[in-house]
């Protein structure tokens, strides 16, 4: 039987606190250099600060004897993040008015929910091609693509190696 104790352990309100926080200091970050009409500055800082926390995250997928569960949470929470991060980063582009994306070759007008799902399908790297970046945000697509080939090569090293033990 599995112990699930651990998903209500300091370790996850310390992930949502993270969270919290990233999510205040991007919003800080769009308010402060939308001011300036500087929104990929904005983004790139965002994606900056994004770095040094995922980079701890990843970090704890290779510490020995973690509990099962704990591994398929530690992924969970670093592809929840990922996703969030560059929905707002997406975003960003949106609510500058900006022309990043064309969507069913037209002027994307898009949601916060169509970034989030544009994010999805790119870190996936499925990539329907209905919305398409243009721009700057071109590289963006493109850190974020790298990201999900990072992820995938962690997850079926994580399947083969740490849940074939007792």
């Amino acid at each position: 039987m599995v112990n699930l104790s651990h998903l209500h352990s300091k370790e996850n309100i310390r992930r949502i606190l993270i969270l919290t926080l990233f999510f205040v200091v991007a919003y800080t970050a769009h308010r402060i250099f939308s001011n300036f009409e500087q929104e990929i500055i904005s983004a790139a800082f965002i994606l900056l600060v994004f770095s040094g926390v995922l980079t701890y995250e990843y970090k704890s997928l290779f510490k020995k004897n973690l509990p099962k569960i704990e591994y398929f949470v530690n992924i969970f929470y670093i592809v929840f993040f990922t996703v969030l991060l560059f929905a707002t980063i997406y975003s960003e582009g949106i609510a500058s008015g900006e022309n990043y994306f064309i969507e069913n070759d037209k002027i994307a007008d898009l949601s916060f929910s169509d970034a989030v799902y544009f994010s999805i399908i790119t870190l996936t790297t499925v990539g329907y091609g209905d919305i398409v970046p243009v721009g700057v945000f071109r590289y963006f697509v493109m850190v974020e693509i790298f990201m999900g080939l990072i992820y995938i090569g962690t997850l079926i090293y994580i399947l083969t190696k740490h849940l074939d033990r007792d």
